[in-house]
């Protein structure tokens, strides 16, 4: 039987394995988790592999039996790109020797911020020309997907077609969610216009928040903390839910927007990504 998720170690691969079981897999293997997303093969937290430790030299050699190269391209054969990470929360890096034979493999590190929150603060300005409301109209997911798309493409490299596709797919997912009762999203508007979205995904008395946007136009007015603090009372109100997590790239702004709303850092996750 596979091990439940309160057998992992970090609370940012609980809510990751947790998202990957609504529509697709979490298996154990003697050596590690494969995750799978399978309706979104692009999304890099959705498909990968998931070590106890950090790898040593020998993980990046093709042949040895402890290779994770060899060990992802059977999991996932054909694959666009390769992700590979351990669940040590306190950020547990590989040595300088593992780390240098995969970047010869043509990996780079990745850095992940887990922060949680058990209150989010309301915003220190709140527009009250904001007004807030779960998306139900076929025209506003789409407006909000833009949205997400245009916040991807401020501080990432891929074209921008890789993201309309990356997200389109995930809401896809997610409106299943919201279907299904486990997740709701939401977005802050301006009279008619909407000006920012965010999802939250609940697992038990832990939400999740997912792929939060702002649009360029509304930037510096508080959207995204009102959007985390109104959905988070929402969600404690009508769910129960105790305790708040959102994941953002340690090396971009985003912890520096939550810290403002109360969350506080719990965890640092290293991993390796290869892209196409």
């Amino acid at each position: 039987m596979a091990p439940s998720w309160s057998e992992l170690r970090s609370l940012g691969y609980f809510t990751d394995t947790a998202l990957a079981r609504f529509d697709g897999a979490v298996e154990v293997r003697e050596r590690y988790r494969v995750v799978r997303t399978p309706e979104n093969p692009d999304h890099f937290w959705g498909n990968f592999l998931l070590y106890p430790e950090p790898p040593t030299e020998d993980s990046a050699r093709p042949g040895h039996d402890a290779s994770w190269l060899d060990d992802h391209a059977r999991e996932f054969p054909g694959a666009r790109f390769a992700h590979l990470a351990w669940d040590r929360p306190d950020g547990a890096d590989a040595s300088s020797l593992a780390r240098d034979a995969f970047v010869r493999a043509g990996f780079g590190e990745e850095l992940t911020v887990v922060l949680a929150t058990d209150v989010v603060a309301p915003p220190s300005r709140r527009d009250p020309a904001l007004r807030v409301a779960r998306l139900e109209a076929e025209a506003d997911w789409a407006r909000a997907s833009a949205i997400v798309v245009d916040a991807f493409m401020t501080c990432r490299s891929s074209p921008r077609s890789f993201y309309e596709g990356f997200v389109a797919r995930e809401f896809a997912r997610y409106r299943a969610m919201q279907d299904a009762g486990i997740a709701e999203w939401f977005a802050a508007f301006d009279g008619r216009d909407l000006v920012g979205t965010i999802g939250l995904v609940r697992m038990g008395t832990t939400g999740r928040f997912r792929l939060a946007g702002t649009a360029p136009s509304a930037a510096r007015r508080g959207v995204c903390s009102t959007l985390l603090h109104e959905v988070s009372e929402r969600a404690r109100a009508e769910h129960g839910t105790t305790r708040f997590v959102v994941t953002a790239d340690g090396l971009y702004t985003a912890p520096q927007v939550y810290a403002r709303a109360g969350f506080e850092p719990v965890e640092q996750l290293r991993s390796l990504l290869r892209l196409p």
